[in-house]
């Protein structure tokens, strides 16, 4: 047994703690069990339930009957499905053009080299030569004035021919502006020719096509710059002109500015490392053969023609 006061232990019956005195509680002696009574018998189990009558079976309703009428639905009526377009490879950005024209002339023409922009390219070529085609026939006493092309130079200088105060006439109309249009196919002609000699980035023809068309843009709005002057100070009855003759000066800026985009285009889609030697012969023959193919050309049809 252990001690209740220092908790050490000790034999059992001892009447203190031999360690700290404590003396020890007497156990009481353990109450007898009452005995269990015996359990009371179980009552029978009462009669047996008598089963249920059977249900009627119910009658199926009628899943109309209680049915609320339903209103028309009202739908919108669905339009045709539109056939889609067929995604198209030209581009004629006449706007986003002149935008970057203004911004840097001549990185918005040599960037324009491929032939998603042909027509934007074909726009300022065909417009010289419908302009100057109209003009011939409509102001005849002024058109070798205003002409920046065939009108005003090759005609005096080739053939004897004094255009100046003569009269235009239709078949002469037609004379230049058939050879403003072989001047123009042989200058697309020769340079998509002159790729591979002077070692360019070739481009397809209408690539071509488009570039080289739209350097000619300042010279078409010169064109108009010089049919406006010609109205203005043009004198029939003297030497043809009250003061100057604008046109040989817009055709040389014009003219000018087509070789500096030439020159330009070479030195930024050489294969190599281009030089500016080159780039000026590239120019320079370009232009050369475009003006040669405008004499030529102008001599054989007035052989033919006149």
């Amino acid at each position: 047994m252990f001690c209740t006061k220092c908790g050490q232990s000790f034999p059992d019956g001892s009447a203190a703690c031999p360690f700290c005195g404590q003396p020890v509680a007497p156990i009481a002696p353990a109450q007898p069990v009452a005995p269990v009574a015996p359990a009371a018998p179980v009552a029978p189990v009462a009669a047996p339930v008598a089963p249920a009558a059977p249900v009627a079976p119910v009658a199926p309703v009628d899943p109309n009957a209680y049915a609320q009428p339903q209103q028309p639905v009202y739908q919108q009526p669905v339009a045709a499905p539109v056939a889609p377009k067929a995604p198209s490879w030209i581009k004629y950005d006449f706007g986003g053009f002149f935008k970057d024209f203004f911004k840097s002339p001549f990185d918005a023409i040599s960037s324009r080299d491929n032939r998603s922009h042909f027509l934007l390219g074909l726009t300022f070529p065909v417009f010289i030569l419908i302009m100057n085609l109209i003009f011939n026939l409509a102001c005849k006493s002024r058109a070798a004035a205003f002409n920046l092309m065939a009108g005003g130079t090759w005609w005096n200088t080739s053939y004897g021919k004094t255009m100046m105060g003569t009269q235009m006439t239709t078949p002469r109309a037609f004379v230049v502006f058939f050879t403003e249009l072989l001047a123009f196919a042989s200058l697309f002609l020769i340079i998509f020719a002159l790729y591979k000699a002077f070692k360019v980035k070739k481009v397809d023809i209408l690539g071509t096509l488009s570039w080289v068309g739209l350097a000619f843009c300042p010279y078409a709005v010169l064109n108009v710059i010089s049919w406006l002057c010609t109205q203005i100070y043009f004198d029939p009855k003297g030497d043809g002109f009250g003061f100057i003759n604008f046109g040989p000066l817009f055709a040389i800026v014009g003219f000018v500015f087509v070789f500096i985009a030439l020159y330009d285009y070479f030195l930024s889609k050489k294969e190599a490392t281009g030089t500016k030697t080159s780039a000026m012969c590239f120019a320079l023959v370009s232009c050369g053969i475009f003006k040669l193919a405008e004499f030529f050309f102008g001599f054989l049809l007035v052989k033919m023609c006149l």
